[in-house]
């Protein structure tokens, strides 16, 4: 099994894109759950993320993240 899933936090939705104004900085909280069998071997992982987006312009973002977990 593989899932994974990212939210963004403190983001508005809109048309900004196409109007190439300059957004607002954002977060993103984020998960991955993955696991096999193989014959008697079995390996599970989890891991939590987040990342910090900064944009510089309206064509330039700075981001910044982490991410941790376990085997």
């Amino acid at each position: 099994y593989y899932a994974s899933f990212h939210m963004p936090i403190n983001r508005l939705h809109g048309h900004h894109h196409k109007l190439r104004k300059k957004q607002d900085a954002y977060s993103v909280f984020g998960a991955m759950f993955s696991g096999q069998k193989i014959g008697v071997l079995t390996h599970n992982t989890a891991y939590a993320s987040y990342a910090y987006h900064l944009p510089l312009s309206s064509e330039w973002v700075l981001s910044m993240g982490a991410m941790a977990g376990f085997n």
